[in-house]
């Protein structure tokens, strides 16, 4: 799960993000990236993704 905050809009983030997704993906791990949006639904909706990209991994539970 990673947090995305405020620096992430600029161009040279997005661009080290791209990197670091590409890393991740390719290591066959799912992530799951928040922001204040999802904040704002409250905790049980960022879990609720959580559990979903869990379990599209194969977690059972």
């Amino acid at each position: 799960m990673e947090y995305q905050g405020l620096h992430h809009p600029t161009p040279e983030q997005q661009a080290l993000d791209a990197c670091c997704d590409q890393r991740v993906t390719d290591a066959g791990w799912r992530q799951v990236k928040v922001n204040s949006v999802d904040m704002g639904h409250g905790r049980d909706w960022v879990v609720s993704r959580v559990r979903q990209a869990l379990r599209k991994q194969g977690w059972q539970q």
